[in-house]
């Protein structure tokens, strides 16, 4: 092999060995950044719901609520759910829970939180959808008390 040949097999070893030392870490900020965006998404939009579910959530108020709720399940491209104090769906966006179902369970710990006063965010398994969300939730509040919580609900995958 010629001294040609072997300084071009260098150079193209040489830049493809900086491609991937730059590409990689580049790849992986671009992750790192597209899903933060999609989690800070998330909480604004959660954030506008409570606010916006907070009378007709402390007057059950559900056709408000529906409308409310398929608006920001559109925008946010996920699954809304507004429950009652007590844990009880008032409306499903997706319309697949029925009113009254007890959403404040275990297997839906945000809810849980949210009921107590405290927003979350949390990426977990959904043992319903087989597949990882992230689940946003939030307290919605009437007259300085927890009348109720938003739930936001978006595929990983997606």
């Amino acid at each position: 092999m010629s001294l040609r040949t072997r300084l071009l097999l260098a150079l193209g070893y040489l830049v493809v060995l900086v491609t991937i030392a730059f590409a990689v870490p580049l790849a992986l900020n671009i992750r790192d950044r597209a899903g933060e965006e999609v989690r800070e998404g998330a909480r604004t939009q959660i954030g506008v719901l409570a606010a916006g579910a907070s009378e007709p959530v402390a007057a059950r108020g559900v056709r408000d609520l529906r409308e409310l709720a398929r608006a920001a399940a559109r925008a946010a491209g996920g699954r809304v759910v507004i429950v009652d104090r007590g844990g009880g769906v008032l409306v499903d966006g997706a319309g697949a829970a029925a009113r009254g179902s007890d959403y404040a369970t275990p297997q839906r710990p945000e809810l849980q939180s949210a009921l107590a006063g405290r927003r979350v965010q949390t990426e977990r398994a959904s043992d319903t959808l087989g597949e990882e969300i992230l689940a946003s939730a939030e307290p919605v509040y009437s007259g300085g008390r927890v009348v109720g919580a938003v739930r936001l609900t978006q595929s990983i995958d997606a």
